[in-house]
């Protein structure tokens, strides 16, 4: 989301469709309305302006076409207690210059919407000013408004990557864990299982939420449709939603198992961490591809590097490392001229039983210490030939 402002959508539907555009600080960034007005037409227009978090209309009862926008963009859809009535729409709009009624509707329904969401705006302001979190204040917004989560939940979800960055840098460096390590990963477990919870509890909203529009379906434009052809129609959307709601919680669980089963791995990992070498993964020693990744992994002496090619090699890189790095795992076969003229122990990949995790991956040490001892002895005699190669490469 970084770089996309945060939206809130007024929409009217209807032969003639208009819809206004407020950014999260209420500014009007477009207002337009036009005849048989596409949903696709209608998204793609707006996206161009940002993310749509809420999704706003005039109307007590949620129009089709509020629905489906919102489900396709992933909004809230924010519908008054009651309609709301045109002198109210006119008061709100009275400063703003309208091409007719229907932009009037869609602009009083955008700021009807920002006029409930302004004290909460204003509180996660505060909140993140205290907190020292200004510059994710926007996504700690999207955070509250769509998944509906606390703003001390948002903060905590937005900080937990970094938190296991760190614990992980302390596992690649070979430092010793402490309990309050483990204490933060059992946190960040728990909270999972909270947003699992919070999940399961959004899923079964959806299906309620289904079977509210399953039971709302009105029949209309009687005078183009006999009534055969109206109830298949209205089946067939029924049927298309139910199908994507579905599809919406199938993938939501699946991203729930997902993400247990890596902080299981995680865990394990970590319970027994002085058993395994911690890998720092880059694509080749070339200069450009190292010199993207060299920053983000923290290279530092001792390291361990697991190379995709080995036959990708630059001077400078070569340079750089070859007082840090001592040995160097790789996945596809070294050519004999390569592992020769460079300073460093070649291991391949293929029998180490490698654990991916992401930017690094974990094997176990004494797979590592059987193939470094036993290419020790090489190493020693070809070691003065390579340094002669070194400058030649």
């Amino acid at each position: 989301m970084l770089g996309k402002k945060l939206l809130i959508v007024g929409l009217d539907p209807g032969t003639t469709t208009a819809y206004a555009v407020l950014d999260i600080e209420g500014n009007i960034l477009a207002l337009k309305s036009q005849k048989e007005f596409g949903l696709n037409s209608l998204i793609s227009e707006i996206t161009q302006f940002g993310k749509v978090v809420i999704t706003g209309t005039d109307k007590q009862k949620i129009p089709r076409l509020v629905e489906s926008f919102s489900a396709k963009t992933g909004s809230r859809v924010f519908n008054p207690q009651q309609d709301i009535k045109v002198s109210e729409k006119k008061e709100l709009i009275k400063d703003f210059e309208v091409k007719d009624d229907h932009e009037g509707d869609a602009l009083a329904s955008a700021l009807h919407s920002f006029r409930r969401i302004l004290p909460l705006m204003e509180k996660i302001d505060f909140i993140a000013r205290e907190k020292g979190k200004i510059q994710i204040r926007n996504e700690i917004k999207e955070l509250v408004l769509v998944k509906n989560l606390s703003i001390y939940l948002a903060i905590k979800s937005l900080e937990a990557p970094k938190e296991e960055a760190v614990i992980m840098e302390s596992v690649a460096e070979g430092r010793e864990l402490r309990q309050e390590d483990f204490e933060k990963i059992y946190r960040k477990f728990k909270t999972y299982e909270k947003d699992n919870k919070r999940l399961h509890l959004y899923n079964e909203s959806l299906k309620q939420r289904i079977s509210s529009l399953e039971s709302s379906i009105e029949i209309h434009e009687k005078h183009k449709m006999s009534l055969s052809y109206k109830i298949n129609s209205l089946f067939s959307h029924k049927e298309n939603r139910i199908k994507n709601y579905s599809k919406i919680i199938k993938e939501k669980n699946s991203s729930i198992h997902f993400l247990k089963a890596e902080i299981s791995r995680f865990e394990r990992l970590l319970m027994d961490a002085g058993s395994f070498y911690i890998l720092k993964k880059v694509d080749n020693l070339g200069s450009s591809s190292f010199g993207i990744r060299k920053i983000m992994l923290n290279i530092k002496k001792g390291n361990i590097l697991l190379v995709d090619d080995p036959n990708i090699v630059s001077s400078s890189t070569v340079a750089e490392i070859a007082g840090k790095i001592s040995i160097i795992v790789h996945n596809k076969p070294i050519s004999r001229k390569i592992e020769y003229s460079l300073p460093f122990i070649f291991i391949s990949s293929k029998s180490l039983n490698i654990r991916d995790f992401g930017n690094i991956a974990a094997v176990e040490k004494k797979l590592i210490d059987e193939r470094r001892n036993s290419s020790s002895s090489m190493l020693r005699i070809v070691e003065n030939y390579k340094k002669e190669r070194m400058q030649h490469i």
